[in-house]
């Protein structure tokens, strides 16, 4: 039954060809930031004034920015920014919005899900980024701080989300039958709700993980997250604001990882909605 389970997965996987491009894709970038030091041919931070703003070359494939620096070693090495802020940011949403929304869900009508809800519908009245722009200001620029204020931004999807879950999960006849046998309510939670709700999260945080980086990417455009001379597709793009109609190189290779990233990030996510839909089976 595994065996065949498993051929089913792949059969329906391979019917899904955008997803498949979009995990490969992902996958490639996250190999770009796991392996930045080697692939990157030079340091991203070293200046040459010999080669200011020279378009792309054997050399340079991508050609160089205002002050001489290898414009394909800083996209590679931005890789990893963006790849850590979204990653993190949505990892932090998740470790504070699941467990919160958990206890919402299970206890719906109560005072500590009025609580929770009535904090979160608080939270929700700020738009997402004016609300990450604001904490970061308040904490101070920096990646660390950038990624923790996304993610503090992103938490009350997934409160929301996870409450509106367990609502339906909690009728389910295995977890009546669990707690008629005399299953504690963390117990009821832990084993019998999250992981039937654990496929559905996976998916929205496959989906949220391209806003956190564009999120990103306007934090350090906006002199907020990461800071010069460290290199982030979003000071790249700053810095070739610029440069529009001398050197349009380079904003070209940061845009593009960017927009290839998250175009990506949200066509596996799909996929992956299709692949764990329950109703396909």
């Amino acid at each position: 039954m595994a065996a065949e389970r498993r051929g089913r997965l792949w059969r329906r996987l391979w019917r899904r060809p955008p997803a498949v491009v979009g995990a490969v894709v992902v996958l490639f970038f996250v190999a770009l930031a796991l392996g930045a030091p080697w692939i990157a041919p030079a340091d991203p931070q070293r200046s040459d004034y010999g080669k200011i703003r020279k378009p792309p070359t054997v050399a340079n494939p991508f050609g160089t920015d205002d002050l001489g620096r290898d414009n394909f070693s800083r996209v590679v090495w931005g890789t990893r920014i963006s790849m850590q802020a979204g990653v993190f940011s949505i990892l932090l949403a998740i470790a504070i919005g699941v467990p919160a929304g958990l206890v919402a869900g299970y206890r719906s009508g109560g005072v500590t899900d009025q609580l929770i809800m009535r904090l979160t519908d608080a939270w929700l009245a700020f738009p997402f980024l004016i609300l990450a722009i604001g904490l970061v200001t308040i904490m101070g620029a920096s990646l660390t701080n950038a990624t923790v204020a996304i993610g503090l931004a992103a938490t009350p999807t997934y409160i929301r989300l996870t409450r509106g879950l367990v609502l339906g999960t909690r009728e389910e006849e295995y977890v009546q039958a669990a707690q008629a046998l005399g299953a504690g309510g963390l117990r009821t939670i832990l084993r019998h709700i999250l992981p039937n709700i654990v496929s559905a999260l996976l998916v929205q945080a496959t989906v949220s993980i391209p806003g956190a980086i564009i999120a990103e990417a306007i934090l350090s455009f906006l002199g907020l997250g990461v800071q010069p001379p460290t290199p982030s597709w979003g000071t790249m793009l700053n810095t070739a604001q610029q440069f529009l109609e001398t050197a349009p190189w380079m904003a070209w290779w940061p845009g593009l990882a960017i927009f290839s990233l998250t175009l990506s990030f949200n066509l596996a996510g799909d996929g992956l909605r299709d692949l764990l839909d329950p109703r396909d089976y």
